[in-house]
């Protein structure tokens, strides 16, 4: 689908969640035209990265121990099982 990949012209709109204010730098394992299929965001103020997993950027913040990381885990694979179903939703 169209909106499955994570394309380019989107990185002038994607910031660390860990510094709104930040913008993100972008290193591409894995390209198809101006679809990155796999790569990196990094944060130019922390050295935090970022994967792009099957064209979809993983822009989660590391768990804070007041969250734990016991719920950070379930929403990740509460988001991975509704992967496949995020083109429906559009």
């Amino acid at each position: 689908s169209r909106w499955s990949i994570m394309k380019t012209e989107l990185l002038e709109f994607l910031v660390c969640p860990n510094h709104p204010t930040t913008a993100l730098t972008l290193k591409i394992f894995e390209q198809s035209a101006n679809q990155i299929l796999s790569g990196e965001l990094n944060c130019t103020q922390c050295p935090e990265a970022f994967r792009i997993i099957h064209g979809i950027p993983t822009l989660l913040p590391k768990p804070s121990p007041i969250v734990g990381q016991e719920i950070v885990d379930f929403e990740h694979k509460v988001w991975d099982n509704q992967v496949s179903n995020y083109d429906l939703m559009l």
